[in-house]
């Protein structure tokens, strides 16, 4: 039998080459997608909670907001008799290298206001004596308190 034709080598070859290269990429893209799965879920918040009030406030309060964060802070696992608020957060999470300093507002209390979400969201940071920061998302909404924690790193 006669070899294959130059030509035809050279097809073989290039088809070859490009299943061997569309194999690979299909492989880098599922194994990023798994990664970032495996990152989301790793640095993901905790879960919101829910806490009905008896009366319904005029306002978010940050004695309200912080009561509330340091329960959500117990539900998610963690001794709330170690973590403190923390005064002005944004001052605190520049002077640690944060990024997203600028994102809260200035402030001489605890709890940072969200205006994107409303008047009646905010942030509060709680540090604990190992230089460990918690946020937790504080909204309220008619007579509903609502909390989420997430762990900074």
């Amino acid at each position: 039998m006669p070899p294959p034709a130059k030509g035809l080598r050279h097809r073989s070859v290039f088809i070859f080459a490009a299943c061997c290269f569309t194999v690979c990429l299909t492989l880098v893209g599922v194994s990023a997608k798994l990664c970032l799965q495996y990152l989301a879920r790793a640095k993901h918040a905790g879960p919101l909670h829910t806490f009905e009030l008896s009366t319904k406030p005029s306002a978010l309060i940050e004695e309200l907001a912080i009561a509330k964060a340091l329960e959500a802070l117990k539900l998610d696992g963690d001794n709330p008799a170690i973590w403190q608020p923390i005064r002005d957060p944004q001052s605190y999470l520049a002077a640690r290298g944060y990024g997203l300093g600028s994102d809260f507002s200035s402030t001489d209390g605890f709890l940072s206001p969200e205006e994107k979400r409303g008047p009646n969201f905010g942030i509060i940071i709680f540090g604990n004596n190992s230089e460990d920061i918690r946020f937790v998302r504080v909204g309220l909404y008619k007579s509903t308190v609502y909390c989420q924690c997430s762990a900074g790193r």
